[in-house]
């Protein structure tokens, strides 16, 4: 047996013939504007892109250090000989 309703979301509410379309837009906009007022997608973001800065100076600074150690220990090496 087919649905009454054209739209299966809209069951067991009463609409103005021709108005589910607007009624589900309308819904869309709010869930839409709260979205965009949440504010903790923003915030994990922004803790992920510090985390990111954090870990690319670490990075920078470590293959710096092992490049002068990996220099240091080859002259010392070289002098023992």
């Amino acid at each position: 047996m087919a649905s009454r309703h054209r739209y299966p979301n809209f069951r067991g509410m009463d609409f103005t013939p021709g108005l589910e379309p607007m009624a589900y837009k309308l819904g869309m906009v709010r869930k839409l504007k709260a979205f965009l007022k949440d504010e903790n997608a923003a915030t994990a973001i922004e803790y992920g892109l510090i985390a990111a800065g954090i870990s690319i100076a670490i990075i920078s600074v470590v293959k710096g250090l092992g490049t002068k150690l990996n220099t240091t220990f080859s002259s010392i090496s070289s002098q023992l000989k």
